[in-house]
Parts: C-alpha cells; sequence; structure tokens
C-alpha cells in the first residue's frame, strides 16, 4: 500500500455507509464504559498518540504487486459472492472487505488459490 489516510468521521454521525465502503480497514477505540464515547478531538489525539509509537519503528518495504493481488481477490470474491448468490449480505460483505484489508502477502495468495478452487467446484 503506497498511500494512508486516517478518515474521521463527523462527530454527530460518524462516516457514511458510502464513506465506510471505500475504507480498506476500519479501526476504533477499545472503551470500558457500557457507552462510549470521544469527541473528535480526543479520538485523533488518541490516533496520532499511537502513530507516534508506530514512527518509532522501522517502515516495512511495500510491494506494488501486493495491493493489486489485493484488489484483483477482493474482485474474485465479489464475483464468487454473486454466483453464490450472497452478494447482498451488506453484513457479510462489509465483513469479508474489512478482513481481506489486513491480509499479508502470503495470506492474500493462499487465499486467491482457494477461491480458485471454489469457483471450479461452482462452475461444474
Amino acid at each position: 500500500m503506497n498511500h494512508t489516510a486516517l478518515v474521521f468521521g463527523r462527530e454527530d454521525s460518524g462516516l457514511t455507509n458510502d464513506e465506510l465502503a471505500l475504507a480498506d480497514v476500519l479501526t476504533g477505540v477499545p472503551m470500558v464504559a457500557d457507552y462510549p464515547s470521544l469527541n473528535l478531538g480526543q479520538a485523533v489525539m488518541v490516533y496520532c498518540y499511537q502513530l507516534t509509537n508506530l514512527m518509532q519503528q522501522p517502515a516495512k518495504e511495500v510491494d506494488s504487486s501486493d495491493e493489486f493481488q489485493l484488489q484483483a481477490l477482493r474482485s474474485r470474491i465479489m464475483s464468487l459472492l454473486a454466483t453464490l448468490e450472497v452478494a447482498d449480505d451488506s453484513k457479510l460483505v462489509d465483513w469479508l472487505q474489512q478482513r481481506l484489508g489486513q491480509l499479508g502477502q502470503r495470506d492474500t495468495a493462499m487465499l486467491h488459490r482457494l477461491v480458485h478452487d471454489v469457483e471450479k467446484k461452482v462452475t461444474k
């Protein structure tokens, strides 16, 4: 991944579903309270603090082919879900999209193999 952006939602309503769909990874701040709440400034402060710690670690080298493979996997999985007639299950699709954004290169390659095998079985 060559570019990373941190996106914070509106203080009163968060991000829209369309905005959330554009994200590869969603995160949140774990809270102990029954009704956790941070205002926008507090959320930004927590993330900046955590990012400062990450900046102290050496950067991992990123291969642009990894990003291409991830996009190809997303496309194949969406096509497979359509074939299985479950592509309209938004909770499943959202869950998959979030998990795919967290995969490493090896996991992406293994899932490509699995999807390939499932595609072969489904199209018979």
